[in-house]
């Protein structure tokens, strides 16, 4: 099982991922963008991030 962070600003996207990933035992946080996901990745270390690349505001690259 692992820990894993999904930054993506889609809700649908978001909540498919999640429950895919939930459904193989795997623990999952979600952030609908950058600045929330490094909020989220500092109160909760992960073992793996998933981010989109193309978002409002903090992109994935910049949050990266």
């Amino acid at each position: 099982m692992a820990r894993i962070l999904i930054i993506e600003d889609s809700d649908t996207s978001r909540e498919m991922l999640k429950l895919i990933l939930e459904t193989k035992d795997h623990q999952v946080i979600t952030a609908a963008g950058g600045d929330e996901g490094i909020h989220a990745l500092r109160e909760n270390p992960v073992d793996l991030v998933i981010t989109d690349i193309c978002m409002p505001g903090k992109d994935g690259v910049a949050t990266i």
